[in-house]
């Protein structure tokens, strides 16, 4: 992992934020025409694409990795936030989406959350906005990694203590808490 990445973003995030940056090539945001999934195949299960709707402001998601619909225990692909979480964890989801939509920037998240099968994970994810026009964001690609928060289960290190949200800005190699 490289010195100036976020803890928790991981080897995936850092992939797919390299991935991002350098599809944008000069411009301020990449296309979700530039994307090929040939070229990031081992990030693909754990891929998220969503749509992002405008007036009112709302999310849906496009398409979604098998790890995901695993993780998740439902199939979320055409779904929207509002029909799918609770009223927690939908809060939860519209904030990190509006947050990587509003500012147009890469961000990190990770936080805790049940699953439907009644299971406490750890998600992290990388949020990277995309646009049509190199400006406004039409949507985001998002990269995600769960792991049992109970300690001793698969996947988790007896340490990982995660008691609320956390988020940071990732553009620019600098790191901002987001309160």
């Amino acid at each position: 992992m490289s010195d100036d990445a976020p803890p928790g973003l991981g080897p995936r995030g850092e992939i797919a934020l390299a991935y991002w940056q350098g599809l944008r090539r000069g411009r301020h945001l990449p296309a979700r025409t530039d994307i090929d999934p040939a070229e990031i195949p081992k990030l693909l299960p754990g891929t998220i694409l969503v749509d992002v709707l405008r007036d009112p402001l709302d999310f849906r998601y496009r398409l979604v990795g098998t790890a995901i619909v695993e993780t998740y225990g439902e199939e979320l692909t055409g779904r929207f936030v509002d029909e799918l979480f609770t009223p927690a964890r939908r809060a939860l989801a519209m904030r990190h989406y509006a947050l990587a939509f509003g500012s147009a920037r890469p961000i990190a998240a990770r936080n805790r959350y049940t699953n439907v099968r009644g299971a406490e994970l750890i998600a992290s994810r990388i949020l990277l906005p995309l646009s049509e026009d190199g400006v406004n964001v039409s949507m985001l690609l998002i990269g995600q990694t769960c792991a049992y928060a109970v300690p001793g289960r698969e996947g988790l290190r007896r340490d990982t203590v995660l008691t609320e949200d956390q988020v940071e800005f990732l553009d620019a190699g600098a790191l901002t808490p987001v309160g």
